[in-house]
């Protein structure tokens, strides 16, 4: 499928945005980065490029970029993200309009 995903880009590298912590996501430039089972939950992809612009008039910060992506679809059903300090998974409850959850990303 294809999608639209925003990313934090520092020299040149891909990483999650608005995420804390230990639990940013840097994502490869070439080939699939995979959701890993126990440390981090499905990634957020938009389903149109206006969807990911209109996330962003929202929520201006460091220098991002959206970019195209192929994803493979995630059988669930909330975002969440691991906790290093706690050990347990912090639930996301509202995830921004025109999002999907992809377990695997690969920019095109």
């Amino acid at each position: 499928m294809i999608g639209y995903k925003i990313f934090e880009i520092e020299d040149g590298k891909f990483y999650s945005y608005i995420v804390v912590g230990r639990c940013r996501v840097r994502y490869k430039k070439r080939g699939w980065t995979k959701q890993k089972k126990k440390k981090q939950g499905p990634f957020a992809v938009f389903l149109t490029k206006e969807a990911a612009n209109l996330f962003l008039r929202n929520n201006k910060t460091v220098y991002v970029g959206i970019k195209k992506v192929k994803y493979k679809p995630s059988k669930e059903k909330q975002m969440w993200m691991y906790n290093p300090n706690s050990g347990h998974n912090l639930h996301i409850r509202d995830a921004p309009f025109g999002t999907r959850l992809a377990k695997a990303i690969k920019i095109i």
